[in-house]
Order: structure tokens, then C-alpha cells, then sequence
């Protein structure tokens, strides 16, 4: 098809010459070697011509001329190669996307390359997975939309029920305000007007007791005058008179006396119950609707105790492959999202972070800087806080206390504690405060209360003493001022009284009593203004209604566990209704557009496999690559 000098198609200006060699070539080469030499001389045999065999003599290859002819029309069917102009495409290669002719399969090795004709099925199909891909994003897209729109929507109706509940609730607050207004202004008016009325039945008596005096001394001017120009009396009538003036000055006397004794009525003073006005500065709250509140107790090693505030009920669980322990005596807190963090225990330095509403995921954090059991933990604003308690590595008791930062990821040294204890009792106030009731110290229990300001990083020993000294108690904050004390041990025993610690006025006082004493450690719930206290002495929990000032005995556990849970630690979970939040549709969407790709990528390899092998069987070795070796059978479809 071209010639082997000049590697040129022949073509009519490049007609193919027959040598008497049997070498072909074309004109165009034959008449430059023959100017040169004057006589042609094949560059392959090196056979040497006639001088007079000129090349427009030789015979003409009409089967070269033939086979030059078919490849031009097969060029001008096929696009030829960009880099290899003399060649066309036939194939496609799927990883570089891209069209080759034979002279690129070295190029393209270890690919995935079929025949050039189904390039075009191969995009289709492509276009057809964007389209799907697309297709499947712009569905996951309109769902958000749409449910963005019903959040809104909903948003826009929980806003208005909102609204009209505030507007209700202080409706009737109001109109008790001004019917209490009103009552009140109606007994004052009566008590005025009754006062008033005395007030002008005094006046006018005293008036007319003033006109009878007035008279009565006109008349003895008068006769004091008469009696001062007369000599001797006539007769018994100036006596009388005199007699009857002094009568009548003695009644006046008496009634004036009379009147000066009665007591002036005043209005009585008005009080109002401040209590009320604090109060209803607080009056309605905004709360996150929790589902499926529960309180979770941690024993030794794997094991879980779980109750069910709802339907009072227990589950026990025991987490399998765990590389977590729940050590003796660790402490929990639980966290506004209702996830738990429980911290030493035993020996332990360790913290860990689970999350009861995804099937009590475990994640573990930094570790304490000391070991600690017997200690407190507690939440208070975006901090989870060790306190003190008792280092088994070293036998002794701590002071040292640290907060673990959820942002920061970080345990950091704080101030510690005036006094080294454990097993005290402690709870937050007014987000700002930790109160830590009671403790033991080795040798005795305490009495005392210590303050921690998060503000100035200090802990303070109170004024205010408890008559004696306890530990083991529970404590959780009630209400700005109000912190509730229940349970504990002292030398009298454990005791069963709920007590109320004022932190205004640092006063205490008992408002309730369970039926009996228990060993607590901080192992105190509130929710829904009931306190829920469990085990201590008694594989027993009861609850105590706050409004109704009730103890009930509650659903015991003593059927999957027989321990009094002395040593476990707990804390309360939930889970939050967010359904229509903006962080759980995004969520909802990040999950429906995974499970989308993963049924797309299903697809695409069931079309790949079935379209692949379709599209190999058409395709021999000899026509997709002349070497063996270019190209291995493991690195196809």
C-alpha cells in the first residue's frame, strides 16, 4: 500500500513501479535514484538495472495500487489519529476517554479499550449514568426543598400556636390580675367609706357637742354678769338655773370625754407577695421536647441497668466486644444532647463519651490528668468537670479537680478544693456555680459546703455548718436559689430526709422524708418535676412528686440485678425531637443521597459487566493488539 522508501500511499502521482528485482516502489523514488546515478539501483537486493530502464517503463503494481486505493476509502470512512496521522481510530479507551488508533495501545496499557464503534454506546451510556447521577441529585434537592418548606411551614404554625398560648396564658393571667385589682380597689373603697361615714358621725357629733358648749357658755357669761350686780337672791330660781347650767356643762364634759377615748380608725396596709413577682418573671419556658427519657446506671465492666421513666420499666444490657469498662465508683454527667460522659473510676484516668440514643455508642477522650474514684461530675456550661475523690495509685485523697472542654477536646487543671474528700455530694447553680455538700476526708465526714465560681476559678468554704457530718448523699439544683439534698450516710446511720439548701440566705431545711435511708453518691435524677432515687440500701427505686409532695414506690430491678448499685454511677438521657430541625433534614438528605450512589453504583456495574462483555466478544487479539505482551488478560472486563 506505500513505499517502502519514502513510507508514501501510492497513489496516481505516485504510481507503483515493478523492479525486475520483484521490488516495488513508487515513480516519484525511482526517478531520483535514476538522476542520480543515471541507472536504478533497488535499495533492498542492490541489484543493478539497464541505464536504459527508465521507471515510466517498468510495469505497474496494480495489486499495490488496488490495496492503496481501499485504504484511502477506508480513510476517508474512518477519522484518522491525531498523533498518528496515517492511521485511523478503532478504538476507544474507557479510563482516558479517549479515541486511539493501534500505534497508541502502547500508550494506553493496562486500560480498558474497546472497538472504536462502540465509543459511541460507551458514551451513551455515560450520559445516561450523568443524567441518572443528576437526575437523582436534583430529586434529593426537590425533597430538601420541599422539606425545608415544611419546616418552614411548620416553623410558621408552631410559632403562631406558640404565640397564641403566650397570649392565652397571660390573658388569664391578666384578667385574675384584674379581678384581684378590682377586688382589692372594692374592699379599700368599702373600707373607705365605712371610715369615712364613722369619720362624719364623729364630726358631727363633736359639732353639735361644740354648738351645746358654745350655748352653754353664752348663757354662763350671762348669768355671771347678772350675778355680779345682784345683792340677794329672790327666791329659789337663779339656783335652780345655776344647777341645771352646771348639769348640763357635766354631760358635755362626759360626752367630750366619751369621744376623746374612741380610737381613730386608719385603712390597713397593703401587702403583696414578692414571692409572686419573682415568679412570674419566670413564667413560661421554652423546652426541648425529650422522647424516651431514661436513667442509665453503669456497673463494674460491661454492664448496663436502663430505666424507662414512661412506662417504668428496666432493661439490662450487657455490651459485647467492649473495649471500655464501666470501673467501681467512676462518676457520670449527662450532657444537654443526651449523650453521657463518665470519667475514672477504680484506678482509671480514663473518660468516655456514649451516646445512649445510637445504640450506647462508645467514643473514648482524653484521658484525666489524675485517676480518681469516689468523685463528682458535672455539666456546667460546655464543661464537664472532675472534682476531687480518691487516687487508688497513690491511696490518697484529692483536692485537685479539672474540666474537660467539648470544643476544645482538652482536660485543664482548675482550682481545687480547700479541703481533700471524696464521696460528697454536688450540683450546679445559676450556670456560674458548683456546691459540694458534705464528703470524707480519711479520717471523719464533713459538715461543710464548698462554692466553686467558674468566673474567678476559686472554690470558697461557706459560713453555714450542717449540725453534722455526712457522705454518700445526692444533689441536684432544684431552681436558681434552690438546691435539693437527698439520702447520704452519717454516724447515725443513712439517712431518708430530702432536704432543701437555699443558697441566697445559706439556709436549710427538710421538705420530705423516703421511707428509707439510701446510699446515693450522686445517683439523683429530676424530671418532670419528680425526683427519682434509686438503690443505696435496696435493689428499690421511689419517685417524689415536688408539686404534690408524694413518695412512690416504683418498679424494682431486683429481677435482672441483685445489687444495691453502691458502686455503679448514673445519669439521665433522652432523645430530642428534631425531626423537622434544619441538622436532621441535612442529615435525612446526607443519608438518602448515600443510599441513591450506592444503588447507582449497583447499576452502573451490573450495566458495566453485562455491556462489557457484550462489547469484548466482538473484539479479537489480532484486531486490538499485534503483541502478546502489550497488554495482560487479567486487566480487562
Amino acid at each position: 500500500m506505500e513505499c517502502p522508501m519514502c513510507f508514501e500511499l501510492y497513489a496516481q502521482d505516485r504510481v507503483a513501479r515493478n523492479l525486475l528485482c520483484g521490488h516495488t516502489y513508487c515513480t516519484i523514488c525511482l526517478e531520483t535514484l535514476y538522476n542520480v546515478s543515471k541507472r536504478i539501483e533497488c535499495p533492498l537486493c542492490r541489484t543493478k538495472h539497464e541505464p536504459n530502464l527508465k521507471p515510466n517503463n517498468l510495469s505497474k503494481n496494480f495489486v499495490a495500487m488496488d490495496l492503496a486505493s481501499k485504504h484511502l476509502d477506508e480513510q476517508k470512512i474512518f477519522e484518522l489519529c491525531s498523533l498518528h496521522q496515517k492511521f485511523p481510530l478503532q478504538f476507544y479507551c474507557e479510563d482516558d476517554q479517549q479515541n486511539m488508533c493501534t500505534e497508541c495501545i502502547s500508550e494506553h496499557y493496562g486500560h480498558k479499550f474497546f472497538k472504536y464503534e462502540h465509543s459511541v454506546s460507551l458514551q451513551i451510556n455515560r450520559v445516561g449514568r450523568i443524567q441518572q447521577k443528576l437526575r437523582s441529585q436534583y430529586e434529593i434537592l426537590e425533597k430538601q426543598i420541599k422539606d425545608f418548606d415544611d419546616c418552614k411551614e411548620k416553623l410558621e404554625v408552631d410559632n403562631i400556636k406558640l404565640i397564641q398560648q403566650i397570649d392565652d396564658q397571660f390573658d388569664r393571667i391578666v384578667e385574675k390580675c384584674e379581678r384581684r385589682r378590682k377586688e382589692l380597689k372594692d374592699n379599700l373603697f368599702n373600707m373607705f367609706n365605712s371610715e369615712s361615714e364613722q369619720i362624719e358621725s364623729d364630726l358631727a357629733l363633736n359639732q353639735s357637742l361644740l354648738t351645746d358648749m358654745v350655748l352653754l357658755l353664752q348663757k354662763l357669761d350671762q348669768k355671771y354678769k347678772e350675778l355680779k350686780t345682784t345683792k340677794v337672791f329672790k327666791g329659789n330660781d337663779p339656783i335652780k338655773e345655776i344647777n341645771e347650767l352646771d348639769e348640763f356643762t357635766d354631760r358635755d364634759i362626759a360626752q367630750l370625754k366619751q369621744l376623746k377615748g374612741s380610737e381613730l380608725k386608719i385603712l390597713p396596709k397593703l401587702y403583696f407577695e414578692q414571692k409572686l413577682i419573682s415568679d412570674i418573671i419566670k413564667y413560661g419556658q421554652f423546652k426541648k421536647d425529650l422522647q424516651n427519657p431514661q436513667i442509665c446506671y453503669f456497673g463494674e465492666k460491661h454492664k448496663i441497668l436502663v430505666y424507662n421513666i414512661e412506662k417504668n420499666d428496666w432493661q439490662y444490657r450487657q455490651m459485647p466486644n467492649n473495649t471500655f469498662d464501666y470501673n467501681y465508683y467512676a462518676a457520670a454527667a449527662s450532657l444537654p444532647n443526651g449523650d453521657i460522659i463518665i470519667t475514672g473510676g477504680g484506678v482509671s484516668r480514663n473518660a468516655m463519651l456514649i451516646s445512649p440514643s445510637k445504640g450506647f455508642q462508645q467514643q473514648a477522650l482524653k484521658s484525666m490528668y489524675y485517676p480518681r474514684k469516689e468523685h463528682a461530675c458535672v455539666y456546667l456550661d460546655g464543661c464537664v468537670y472532675a472534682i476531687g475523690g480518691y487516687d487508688g495509685t497513690t491511696k490518697q485523697m484529692l483536692s485537685c479537680c479539672e474540666k474537660y472542654s467539648l470544643v476544645a477536646d482538652e482536660w485543664k487543671m482548675i482550682d481545687p478544693l480547700q479541703k481533700q474528700k471524696c464521696a460528697f455530694a454536688a450540683a450546679t447553680a445559676l450556670n456560674k456555680y458548683i456546691y459540694v455538700f458534705g464528703g470524707f476526708d480519711g479520717r471523719e465526714r464533713q459538715n461543710t459546703i464548698e462554692r466553686y465560681c467558674i468566673k474567678d476559678n476559686q472554690w470558697k468554704v461557706l459560713e453555714f455548718k450542717f449540725k453534722q457530718g455526712f457522705s454518700n448523699a445526692a444533689a441536684l439544683s432544684y431552681d436558681d436559689n434552690q438546691i435539693l439534698i437527698l439520702g447520704g450516710g452519717s454516724n447515725q446511720g443513712f439517712s431518708n430526709s430530702l432536704q432543701m439548701f437555699d443558697t441566697n440566705n445559706q439556709t436549710i431545711k427538710i421538705i420530705s422524708m423516703m421511707t428509707d435511708g439510701r446510699d446515693l453518691r450522686n445517683k439523683l435524677i429530676i424530671y418532670n418535676n419528680n425526683l427519682y432515687a434509686c438503690g443505696g440500701n435496696t435493689n428499690s427505686i421511689e419517685k417524689y412528686s415536688i408539686s404534690q409532695q408524694i413518695w412512690t414506690n416504683l418498679k424494682n430491678y431486683d429481677y435482672l440485678v441483685q445489687d444495691n448499685l453502691d458502686s455503679w454511677c448514673s445519669a439521665f438521657t433522652f432523645d430530642v425531637n428534631d425531626s423537622y430541625s434544619i441538622t436532621n433534614l441535612m442529615k435525612n438528605c446526607q443519608s438518602k443521597e448515600l443510599q441513591q450512589q450506592n444503588q447507582l453504583q449497583e447499576q452502573i456495574m451490573f450495566e458495566n459487566d453485562s455491556f462489557y462483555q457484550d462489547a469484548m466478544s466482538d473484539i479479537s487479539d489480532s484486531q486490538f493488539y499485534g503483541n502478546q505482551s502489550q497488554v495482560q488478560q487479567n486487566d480487562w472486563y
